[in-house]
């Protein structure tokens, strides 16, 4: 099994998101509601999440960004 380790963030906070599905509005609504800084936040999605949605696409360049 591989691991992959992450510095630790002092700057802001660290969230984890799966079973996107495609479903990049509600993405983008669970982002919003917790106030996800992309300054400082680290989003880390695990799972499917593009499988069946309709906005597949906008969910793989939402998460390109660096």
């Amino acid at each position: 099994m591989i691991f992959k380790r992450f510095e630790s963030n002092h700057s802001g906070r660290d969230l984890v998101v799966g079973d996107v599905h495609g479903h990049f509005s509600k993405l983008q609504k669970a982002l919003n509601a917790v106030q996800f800084d992309p300054q400082k936040d680290r989003l880390f999605s695990v799972g499917d999440l593009i499988d069946r949605g309709p906005q597949s696409e906008q969910v793989l360049e939402w998460l390109a960004r660096p």
